[in-house]
């Protein structure tokens, strides 16, 4: 592997919780893992265009199409492993 590489693993399950998440609190909730790894997880998911943020420093989250596919299992989704931080359960 390259110093350029970046190791990929599936977190499709973790990514539906959190999308399940910002649906089931009207698109505004917290998170309950260790923090960072949410916080990654979920700029994860914004970049890959499945979260979208609110407008304001208080607004939440909410779903583009793509995140709901994801979160009907019908998307996946390959997010980077974050080194120095803990790794979800499988």
């Amino acid at each position: 592997m390259c110093a350029g590489d970046v190791e990929r693993e599936d977190l499709k399950e973790e990514a539906r919780k959190i999308l399940s998440a910002a649906v089931r609190t009207g698109e505004r909730f917290g998170a309950d893992h260790d923090r960072g790894w949410w916080l990654d997880l979920a700029r994860s998911l914004e970049a890959a265009g499945c979260l979208m943020r609110g407008e304001g420093r208080t607004a939440g989250y909410w779903l583009s199409a793509r995140g709901r596919l994801l979160l009907q299992g019908k998307e996946n989704f390959l997010g980077t492993k974050s080194s120095g931080r803990s790794a979800p359960k499988q």
